[in-house]
Formats: structure tokens, sequence, C-alpha cells
């Protein structure tokens, strides 16, 4: 049986290995449903499954090509400061980003995957305490059939 979540842990391992962010938390964006002080698990980053779509099929359909995207979602803390404007999240945010960049841009989760390539972000979300951004991967992988 294929586990088309698969790429969730090992996308979360991958990331745990980032060096250079004291205190960085790695996880699924299940651990934190229902938290209501997110800034509290600043600086982190979150796995998140995204859409799929079928992107060949092989055999006459006794296998597949998925392409699955994934999101990290990058939380930092943001403390405004109205007297010194030039202090936001941008550095740290900016850097945390490029790390994410690099640890996943041509990596292969497993075997069963292809390269992971880097999609786009969306905007940032700022919120009391902390920011949001989302950076988009894609992944292909092979989905056999069992009959």
């Amino acid at each position: 049986m294929t586990d088309l979540l698969a790429a969730e842990p090992l996308i979360i391992d991958r990331l745990k290995t980032i060096t250079g962010v004291t205190g960085l938390r790695v996880a699924s964006t299940a651990s934190i449903v229902g938290t209501t002080d997110i800034a509290a698990h600043a600086p982190a980053l979150f796995v998140h499954p995204g859409d799929s779509e079928i992107a060949a099929e092989i055999q006459r359909g006794l296998a597949q090509s998925e392409e699955e995207s994934w999101e990290v979602v990058a939380v930092v803390k943001l403390i405004p400061d109205p007297t010194n404007l030039a202090k936001t999240y941008q550095s740290e945010a900016g850097s945390l980003l490029n790390k994410v960049v690099e640890k996943l841009v041509g990596w292969a989760p497993s075997s069963d995957f292809g390269a992971t390539r880097y999609a786009g972000r969306d905007k940032p979300d700022a919120q009391p305490g902390y920011a949001e951004f989302a950076l988009r991967f894609k992944v292909r992988r092979l989905i056999e059939s069992v009959a």
C-alpha cells in the first residue's frame, strides 16, 4: 500500500539538519492545530501537504506519476519597534527561507521520488508577535498498482 504522505517525515528530517538557527523547531503543521500562541514556537518550520496532480500514466494505468506539492511555513518572531523602523523580521526570515531552499532544492526524499523543486512563495502573513512565510515545493513520485 502506498503512503501518499510519505514525503512529510522525510522533509521534516531533512529540515532538522539546518544549522545556524538557535532554537529552530521543525514539525508537521498537524502538531500546531488549535495552538493560539504560535509566536512561542518561533523560530520554526512547519511542513504541510499541498495538492497533487497525476502527471503521467504508465502501462495503461498500472503506474502513475504524481506531482506532489508541499509547503514549508517559516515562523519568525515579530516585535514591532516604531522608533527603529529598520528592525523587522526581514533579516531573520530571509536567512531562514534561504536555508530551507538550499536544503530541499535538488534533494530526493527517497528512491521513490524525483528531485525537489522550488515552486514559489506566498505573501508573508504578519500577526501580533510573529510572521509566517510559506514556501512551496514540488516533487514527483511513482505510484504503482498492486493489482
